[in-house]
């Protein structure tokens, strides 16, 4: 199910190169999209952290093997 690829280009981001990225003053955003962005960076730093937690878990489990 958590497939550990980077997630499909679907949303096509602005060249920040040419143009600095423009950020719109945060009462002229829908809360609906305030709410998506939130959920969705929450989701990827949970991510972040249960495999750092996974990776920290496997690597304590393998020291403890060696050690005993």
């Amino acid at each position: 199910m958590l497939s550990r690829q980077p997630s499909p280009v679907s949303e096509p981001q602005p060249s920040s190169e040419n143009n600095p990225p423009k950020f719109k003053a945060y009462h002229l955003i829908s809360p609906s999209i305030l709410r998506r962005r939130r959920r969705k960076r929450a989701r990827l730093k949970m991510e972040k952290l249960s495999a750092a937690n996974n990776l920290k878990a496997d690597a304590s489990l393998n020291g403890d093997q060696s050690q005993s």
